[in-house]
């Protein structure tokens, strides 16, 4: 038994070095460049902080925060695209898309649409996810 004690500890040292995965969804329903930017502040700043842990972010926009994944107009465009490059899904609520009469051509290139912004929050969560508003 006590040679197994160190093989235990050794064990358990290594499983504590394992990175833990960290899975977060964000749901975002406030228009406006500046909650726009302190919104993608925040997303690089919950990736720093986690690391070196894998994080994965998925933003889900509806209501007014459906601008922040326009193709035109948009002061915070390049900024989502970076986001994106970095890992971060972007997903458009379908029904707020409809109820603002806005096309899927309409939004930055490699951004999901949902059915349901609300839905996907809530089947998110149910994986496992962790829940943020802003």
């Amino acid at each position: 038994m006590r040679k197994l004690l160190p093989l235990l500890a050794l064990f358990l040292l290594a499983m504590s070095a394992v990175a833990k995965p960290h899975r977060v969804v964000i749901e975002a329903t406030n228009a406006g460049q500046f909650g726009f930017r302190g919104l993608l502040e925040s997303i690089e700043n919950l990736r720093k902080g986690l690391a070196p842990d894998p994080v994965t972010i998925e933003v889900v926009c509806r209501g007014g925060a459906l601008d922040m994944l326009l193709s035109h107009a948009n002061p915070v465009a390049s900024v989502v695209q970076k986001a994106q490059k970095d890992g971060v899904i972007f997903a458009a609520c379908g029904n707020t898309m409809r109820a603002r009469h806005v096309a899927q051509g309409r939004l930055l290139p490699n951004v999901a649409v949902v059915p349901a912004g609300i839905a996907e929050v809530v089947l998110r969560q149910e994986e496992g996810y962790s829940y943020l508003r802003e």
